[in-house]
Formats: C-alpha cells, structure tokens, sequence
C-alpha cells in the first residue's frame, strides 16, 4: 500500500532510492515469515517496544515500520521477534512520537552506529 518508486521519489531521496532493494508486497505477514525462514531476526518499531539502543542490532535484521498514525498491525507485531522503540524527551517538549520516515531514519542510524562500534572493536 505504500507508494510506488517514481521519479518524484527518486529526487525525495536525493537518488539514494536507487540504491536500496524495494520490495512491494500485497501482505507484510508473508515476507516477515520468509525473513525469519532465512534467520533474519524480524523487529518492528512500535512505541511500546524496547528501547533502540538497548537492543543488540548488529546482527542479521530486519525492521518493519508501520503506517503513519497506526503503526506496525498487531498481527505483524505478534509475528515479528522483537520490538525498538525510541525514547521521546521527557518533559512537555510537544513532540510525543516521529513520523515513520523520521523513525525510520533514526532506527537504522541506530543498526549503523552499533556495527561500526562492533567493527571498532572486533567483537
């Protein structure tokens, strides 16, 4: 349900979407199995889930994010191994959760900086 790779979404990405494999699917519970088939760890993000940094993301993963408002599916939630969240300023800042592609961004930075920090130190 989520929009198609166009030209417009090309320039969005400043042509970084040219360089990531883009799968479309009918039904995110049929890949999310496959995924675990292949011994990919399968986690979603959700505002309940633990901690990103808490996690230990430098293994062979996938995330899944979910719509805009709703979220990942409580089915897709039930499927998946785990779950990251990440953690909002305390306080009354305003701002109680990110958009799915502000998260998105967020979460994967997450996976990088903790394999470059594994790839540092040869653990």
């Amino acid at each position: 349900g989520g929009a198609a790779v166009t030209p417009v979404v090309m320039k969005a990405s400043a042509g970084a979407a040219a360089g990531l494999p883009v799968a479309r699917v009918a039904n995110i519970g049929e890949p999310v199995r496959r995924l675990k088939e292949h011994n990919l760890f399968v986690y979603c993000a959700d505002m309940d889930g633990e901690p990103a940094y808490r996690q230990n993301l430098t293994g062979s993963i996938a995330l899944v994010v979910g719509a805009e408002g709703k979220g990942v599916s409580p089915l897709v939630k039930r499927l998946c191994d785990g779950s990251v969240s990440l953690p909002m300023a305390a306080g009354h800042t305003g701002v109680d959760s990110f958009n799915v592609s502000v998260a998105g961004g967020i979460l994967m930075y997450e996976i990088y900086r903790q394999r470059a920090a594994q790839a540092q130190t040869g653990v």
